[in-house]
């Protein structure tokens, strides 16, 4: 009996990772985070004390993942050489434990723009073959496929609107907040355009530290706690500082010079708006940057996807059904 061939789609973000755990495109997510286990972790490799934690085995070192590790004070790794660390190794092990197969004929990954050319390749080899994540545990890995973070989006986006005749005749900029880096990209007939993409190292979490050094300067704290905060934003909820209920929204205006940094790295990259006929708009920093992108492309539709932060993954995933429904990946 021949089975269908396993795709699978993992994301890692300086924010979150975000994968793919079957073939209907269901995602999952949790921080990319990568504490050194502690000791609350039996010798069967199981969690405790019903956290929300597995443990992964990367060169010797056990490491903990999952949604949990928010509970840690862990410091995210935020830099270009991020997957060359075993915390990267680590967030990937995590991902394959959640989609509980133990082979993949084709595995979607991502990077940022300006890294794809440099890392895709190592990326590739990094991951094809057999990967043990714990011992007893381990998965094996056909095939690797390397995609523009952004590129993602856009599949899950057209897939989602059953707009691709349309898109294929339309310049389409692709623009990526994400937690460390702002990546944009424009195609047309889904294809890239040379010399129209682009990133800089200016994402979500300098925005959020921006407006956590204004709250600071204010209330004379040194709070840190930038997923807090980020939460406390997206829901609209106060942020107890020091035993004061603080409203982060009032203080959004500091995070302008982020925002405005951004814009003009992208609008520097555009030879011109005229030649821009929409924006689509995926990642989890979306909600930040997307009055900045209507502002700037001003007579330009703004399609923000429902589920920005997991539309990369979907889009991967996608794709990855295609290349090999085409013969095109081996």
């Amino acid at each position: 009996m021949t089975t269908a061939p396993i795709v699978r789609a993992i994301d890692i973000g300086y924010g979150n990772t975000k994968f793919t755990v079957d073939d209907r495109l269901q995602t999952r997510l949790f921080p990319s985070l990568a504490p050194r286990a502690k000791s609350q972790i039996d010798s069967r490799g199981f969690a405790l004390r019903e956290r929300r934690t597995v443990p992964v085995h990367v060169d010797g070192v056990v490491f903990e993942v999952g949604p949990d590790t928010i509970l840690f004070d862990e410091v995210p790794v935020l830099h270009k050489d991020y997957v060359e660390t075993p915390e990267y190794r680590a967030l990937m092990y995590g991902a394959f434990d959640s989609m509980q197969v133990r082979r993949i004929d084709l595995l979607v990954l991502g990077l940022p723009v300006h890294l794809h050319a440099s890392k895709a390749a190592r990326l590739q080899e990094l991951f094809a073959g057999t990967h043990t994540i714990r011992p007893g545990l381990a998965i094996e890995i056909d095939d690797v496929a390397v995609m523009p973070q952004p590129l993602g989006g856009l599949i899950a986006h057209n897939e989602g609107n059953t707009n691709w005749e349309i898109t294929r005749d339309r310049t389409v900029l692709l623009v990526d907040p994400g937690y460390f880096t702002f990546d944009w990209m424009v195609t047309r007939n889904m294809q890239e355009i040379p010399g129209l993409n682009g990133g800089v190292e200016c994402g979500v979490s300098d925005y959020l530290k921006a407006i956590l050094d204004a709250i600071n300067a204010e209330i004379g704290e040194t709070y840190s706690n930038l997923r807090r905060l980020d939460h406390a934003l997206r829901a609209g909820q106060s942020l107890a500082i020091g035993g004061r209920h603080i409203d982060p929204r009032t203080f959004r205006h500091a995070g302008a010079g982020v925002i405005d940094r951004a814009m003009k790295a992208l609008r520097n990259s555009i030879r011109s708006v005229d030649e821009i006929d929409s924006v689509c708009l995926v990642g989890g920093g979306a909600e930040y940057f997307r009055e900045a992108l209507a502002s700037t492309f001003r007579n330009v539709a703004i399609d923000a996807l429902a589920d920005p932060v997991c539309a990369n993954a979907r889009g991967f995933h996608m794709m990855g059904e295609a290349f090999l429904s085409s013969g095109a990946a081996a």
